[in-house]
Order: C-alpha cells, then structure tokens, then sequence
C-alpha cells in the first residue's frame, strides 16, 4: 500500500514515523508474499463511543476539519478561503508545505489595516467539555503553542456557545504559518500561556 490504513474509524493520525504508529495496514503492506494478514474474520464494525466523546478536538490538519469553516476579512468584511491562495485588503492566505503537499497554512499580515482570520461555524458548538483543556497551535519552526481555554472563559466566553473555534487578527506585519490548531486535554503539562 502507498499509505497506511487505520486500525479504527476513530484513528485520525496514522503516519510513518510518529511515536505512536499502529495501523491495521502499514506503508508498504502487500509488497511480498510472505507478509502475515493482519485481518481475522471477527473484525468489528462498531464505533467505540468512549473514544468518540473524547476530549480532543481537531480543528485544523493538514486542511480546516468540519464542522468549522476558514474565512478571511478586513474591515469588517468575511469572506469564505474556497482556493489556495486568497487576500482581502490587510492579509492574505495561502497553503503552505510542511510535511505534504499543501499540508498548512501561511497567512500574511501587510499592516496597513487590520486584517482577520477566523474558524466559523454557522451554529454555535457546545464545546463545554474542554473546559480545562487548551488550544494548541503548531506553527512553522514547527513548535507547539498551547493556551488554556481558561483565558476565555475568564474574558467572558460561554463555552456553551462557541461560533468561533480560531482568531487571528492583526493591524501590524506579521507572517505566520502553522499546520495544526486543536483542543486537547493539558496532560500534566504547563501550558505556554496561562491565566491563572
């Protein structure tokens, strides 16, 4: 196989190389004869409702996950990004290469005016079960950021009703490229950005 086959309906991330690799099928499967099937006739086909409610949720890798849709404005205007290169009057997006072809984004900021882009969804998401979660953010240089979700809540935001799950804005020059945003549990470490 020219790529590896997840282990389960859930299994978002199944690359070569990462630290916790267990496909069904790994890269390269079915090139000899001797290889041993890893298929048995009891393979299920129920999706697991603990790993469904989980409390991880992707927002942007490699491309903006549903139900969240990336939009780009100036001056109050949004317009929907529907191609890989895309400028209102103060920023521009364009998908960038990190790992695949076109697997991130870089947005540029001509600081000019101020210029936005967001992560929409035209109804509001519950996201009250990542209360104590953070934001996590890779940029290129290809480091985590991570903020706790607290920071919002503090500044007012009701998880109950998200509409936004991402915003970028500037009114000065600024470059960024990044290829994943999620929220996901802290996991005993301190987060970059804290409000406590």
């Amino acid at each position: 196989m020219s790529y590896s086959w997840p282990a389960t309906a859930q299994q978002t991330k199944v690359n070569r190389f990462d630290s916790e690799y267990a496909p069904l099928f790994p890269y390269g499967y079915g090139l000899s004869y001797g290889e041993v099937d890893p298929l048995s006739s009891a393979l299920s086909e129920k999706l697991d409702r603990k790993i469904m409610l989980t409390n991880t949720m992707t927002i942007f890798d490699g491309s903006v996950k549903a139900p969240w849709q990336l939009m780009i404005g100036s001056k109050g205007i949004r317009e929907p990004v529907l191609s890989s290169l895309q400028s209102s009057e103060f920023v521009e997006y364009q998908t960038h290469d990190k790992d695949v072809q076109e697997d991130a984004c870089q947005l540029v900021f001509n600081g000019q005016g101020k210029g936005e882009v967001i992560l929409v969804n035209q109804s509001a998401v519950d996201m009250k079960r990542f209360q104590g979660s953070v934001i996590s953010i890779e940029p290129k240089l290809w480091q985590t950021l991570t903020v706790e979700l607290v920071c919002f809540t503090q500044a007012g935001l009701d998880l109950e009703q998200v509409s936004a799950s991402f915003s970028l804005s500037s009114s000065g020059k600024l470059n960024l490229v990044f290829s994943n945003i999620s929220i996901e549990p802290l996991k005993g470490k301190i987060a970059d950005v804290s409000c406590h």
